[in-house]
């Protein structure tokens, strides 16, 4: 990505190229969660949390970003 001059952490996040389902659990069902991953053999990845901001920021080490406009799939 460097190479030609893109951000590859915002290319991620708003590419377009979403192959994989983005969910939310609350913390009481997160242990049947990982049971379900488990037993189905399916792997899960924590990206983030939900809170009460209206917000959706990426965190990062200079600080909070937010992201930019991703694809409208029903526009």
């Amino acid at each position: 990505h460097r190479a030609r001059g893109t951000d590859g952490v915002m290319e991620a996040v708003a590419g377009g190229d979403d192959y994989e389902l983005l969910f939310t659990v609350p913390r009481s069902r997160q242990g049947r969660l990982r049971g379900a991953a488990r037993h189905f053999g399916v792997p899960i990845t924590r990206i983030g949390i939900m809170t009460k901001a209206p917000d959706v920021v990426l965190r990062t080490p200079a600080g909070d970003v937010p992201l930019p406009d991703g694809f409208e799939h029903f526009r």
